[in-house]
């Protein structure tokens, strides 16, 4: 297009008339988007039509991408009519743009009228059927960043090491140069980066977009991405430690970088792991989904409910209603959320979410606030693993709760079994630079251990050392099995490791060097070291606790002194409540050594009676 010619648009574009939106008259219409086609320095043109949604399997295709700032808009023609779109989707449909020929999208900033509250409404319900009749969903990762060049490369080197050693082939030392791959400080690397902090992957409604997909195409500039080899490449990164080394090259990108890089391989993670169910005919149940999306982003914080539900097969019988109202708000959204997922049998799942909140969420504390990203460690699984606990402190049977009338109360059945006597510091240690993680455990290890110095015997019989060896890592080991005495015994070893690196660091006057070589501290560091892991997980946003009958176990931090023990039946883990009157507030979920396979209910003096949460 000329200079004159461009003028000359642009002077009519401005006495375009606004697009208006004509209103769908059945639940299964949908509007889809002709994209036109264009050479890049040719306005972008579209058409929409409204279609029934049953006639449309593979006939179209999604776009997944960031909607970005409302502040910055671009007008398009639709239609012959002017129509606003953020900057981030003006971009994506200049990139996806086809020379020749026309595409046909469904984008929801475009073909849900975002002004309709009602249309919002019904169209949210609808998205697992729209993502997943759609012939591909093309993901846009938005403007390519630097380096974006050297990742096809590097994908490609990976892969063909990989194809040739294996998965379970493991990179000695960071030896990526051997291998001919670049060398781990290499701009290659630190481009890898950056793509997985892309803003994409850290939005709430990216989830249901891409787990929902029968085929993807990856967009990252001009530069389309095979997605199985980046998935393959990041997961063998993760898999043998090597991800967190690379992570650290985030610090020279950006501020806090590596602990960026860090919960973006997580967010990475949490939805391949949600596609992969629904892919594999096992999905994970909604509470779980609910789980992983509190690391994730979403300019309406209710949408960390709505932006999820095209994850349930038959969301109509679920009992939750997509409301956009001005008068519906988060605490709203969530106490319904809970009622409808404890209605549905759901309710354990809910208990074990519910804990810590943000200040300012005011909903009963047995609702969980899925706004809050958890630090501590959960020491239950949620009942969608195939995987069986190793706990099952209140029995087999199923935990069955009743929400009580008129009400936003919880009724449980249950025993309240102690009351906590002593508590040490919470540990935090949310990324802790290198060298700095058997440190800050081990000054908490020291500061908790006095706790227990007036304990003479144990309840169950065993010798406090080992209990207390056992507590630190909740009884289990680096597989998540019950932790055999060898293991326990990695914690002396761990003891041994922690003094010669303090040595080493700081050299005490008049204090005989330890007598150690070489072999004794790689032999140490081999050994301990899956044992420091264990207790840095599990005592990660806990305290240790002392309880009145002589108990000792991790709880959340904020439990204090005089809250309750309780169990109950058919949980998996204990919870510590705290007393308001007749009823009772929900802290969380607990490991109290000695209660956690059913010994409460074998007690004779155990008394099972309906506790209300509120």
């Amino acid at each position: 297009m000329s200079l004159s010619s461009f003028f000359s648009w642009a002077a009519g574009f401005f006495h375009v008339e606004d697009l208006s939106y004509r209103a769908l008259s059945k639940d299964s219409e949908i509007r889809l988007l002709e994209l036109h086609k264009g050479r890049d320095d040719q306005p972008i043109r579209c058409s929409i039509k409204t279609v029934l949604l049953d006639d449309l399997p593979g006939k179209y295709a999604a776009l997944s991408y960031v909607w970005g700032s409302p502040e910055n808009k671009h007008n398009i023609l639709c239609d012959g009519k002017r129509l606003s779109v953020t900057a981030n989707l003006y971009s994506a449909l200049r990139r996806i743009r086809p020379l020749d020929y026309s595409l046909t999208l469904w984008i929801d900033a475009i073909c849900i009228n975002q002004l309709d509250v009602a249309e919002r409404e019904s169209q949210v319900r609808m998205m697992r059927r729209i993502y997943q009749q759609a012939q591909c969903v093309a993901v846009d990762l938005g403007e390519e960043a630097e380096g974006v060049e050297l990742i096809l490369p590097l994908l490609s080197k990976i892969i063909t090491q990989l194809k040739q050693h294996g998965t379970d082939w493991k990179l000695p030392q960071i030896q990526f140069e051997e291998f001919g791959l670049p060398p781990a400080e290499a701009q290659d690397w630190k481009a890898l980066v950056l793509l997985l902090c892309r803003p994409w992957f850290r939005r709430v409604w990216i989830i249901q977009e891409y787990a929902l997909a029968q085929n993807l195409t990856i967009v990252y500039g001009n530069t389309v991405l095979p997605w199985e080899d980046l998935y393959v490449t990041v997961l063998w990164l993760n898999k043998h430690g090597m991800f967190a080394h690379l992570a650290a090259l985030g610090d020279d990108l950006f501020p806090n970088g590596r602990e960026v890089a860090l919960r973006a391989s997580v967010n990475f993670f949490n939805i391949v792991h949600i596609r992969n169910g629904i892919q594999r005919g096992t999905p994970k149940s909604f509470s779980r989904c609910l789980r992983h999306v509190r690391a994730f982003e979403a300019t309406d914080p209710r949408d960390r409910a709505y932006g999820l539900l095209g994850l349930i097969p038959n969301v109509d019988s679920f009992g939750f209603e997509v409301i956009y109202s001005s008068e519906e708000t988060l605490e709203r959204v969530f106490i319904r959320l809970a009622q409808a997922l404890v209605k549905s049998g759901d309710a354990y799942n809910v208990l074990l979410s519910a804990g810590p909140k943000n200040s300012s969420m005011n909903v009963p504390s047995w609702v969980p606030d899925w706004t809050c990203d958890q630090k501590q460690t959960q020491f239950s699984l949620l009942r969608d693993q195939a995987k069986k606990s190793l706990y099952h402190a209140g029995g087999p049977e199923r935990l069955l709760a009743t929400i009580i009338e008129d009400s936003q109360e919880l009724s449980v059945r249950g025993s309240l079994f102690d009351n906590i006597l002593l508590t040490g510091d919470a540990y935090h240690n949310p990324t802790p630079k290198k060298g700095e993680g058997l440190t800050k455990t081990m000054h908490w290890e020291a500061q908790t251990h006095a706790l227990i110095g007036n304990l003479l015997s144990y309840p169950t019989g065993e010798a406090i050392h080992d209990v207390y060896r056992r507590v630190l890592v909740a009884n289990k080991d680096n597989r998540e099995e019950e932790a055999s005495t060898s293991y326990i015994e990695n914690y002396e070893r761990m003891l041994r490791l922690f003094h010669i690196e303090e040595q080493a660091r700081s050299p005490a006057e008049g204090r005989p060097p330890l007598d150690f070589d070489e072999e004794e501290l790689i032999a140490l560091s081999g050994s301990a070291t899956k044992y420091i892991k264990s207790i840095s997980s599990c005592i990660s946003g806990r305290k240790l606790c002392v309880t009145r009958k002589g108990y000792i176990g991790l709880v959340s931090e904020d439990a204090i002194e005089g809250d309750t023990i309780c169990v109950f039946v058919g949980a998996d883990v204990p919870f510590v409540l705290r007393r308001c009157d007749d009823r009772y507030k929900l802290l969380g979920d607990c490991y109290i050594h000695g209660i956690m396979n059913e010994e409460i209910l074998e007690m004779k003096d155990c008394v099972i009676r309906d506790i209300i949460l509120i």
